[in-house]
């Protein structure tokens, strides 16, 4: 499938990722960004699996969104028996606070980190924590750690096809290998003593 788009990013536009398109842009950087808060919109799964096809650089943040915003609203409100929202007693706010579970300011793992590679299309992700137990980095994919980092791998992957291209298709050979939903429920089943055998 010809590559339409330089460089595009699928998600909600949530945290600061209206400010790193922006520094993106800024760059004379040709970025296009659908979900909710862009002026693309939503896609359908049909239309974002065309997008990943089409780009020569595909995306990913790793930040996490509506779990961190129930959780500080949780520091501050609760629901009454009657469904309405009361405000929680302020001696109690830095308790709620402290109760909050480190993953939420964490960066994770998501499922784009395999369905780009998955559809043999370029990842270059923000990096999040055991990632490398999945991927090679800088082989199977392509990770960054700050909005420096990022830019430059924007400019060096879309002067560098070759390499680019063998990226993603490392990447795709490893999700047939060892990420399908049919391997990972094989996993469970067998942690969970449902099954003792490999399906195939």
């Amino acid at each position: 499938m010809p590559k339409i788009y330089e460089v595009t990013f699928i998600g909600a536009a949530h945290g600061n990722r209206k400010n790193i398109i922006g520094k993106i842009k800024k760059e004379g950087l040709d970025i296009k960004c659908w979900g909710s808060g862009w002026p693309g919109e939503r896609i359908s799964q049909e239309e974002m699996v065309r997008v990943f096809s089409q780009s020569k650089i595909n995306l990913n943040f790793t930040k996490s969104s509506g779990t961190l915003r129930k959780e500080l609203a949780l520091i501050f409100l609760h629901r009454n028996y009657n469904r309405s929202i009361g405000i929680n007693n302020p001696k109690n706010w830095l308790d709620n606070l402290k109760s909050l579970p480190p993953s939420i300011w964490s960066r994770q793992i998501k499922g784009r980190n395999f369905e780009i590679p998955g559809h043999e299309s370029f990842l270059l992700t923000e990096y999040a924590p055991h990632l490398e137990d999945y991927y090679e980095i800088g082989k199977e994919l392509d990770c960054f750690k700050n909005i420096p980092e990022l830019i430059e791998k924007i400019k060096y992957y879309l002067v560098n096809e070759k390499e680019r291209e063998e990226i993603a298709k490392a990447g795709y050979k490893r999700t047939l290998k060892d990420h399908t939903y049919e391997k990972r429920f094989n996993e469970i089943f067998k942690i969970i003593g449902l099954i003792k055998w490999d399906i195939h």
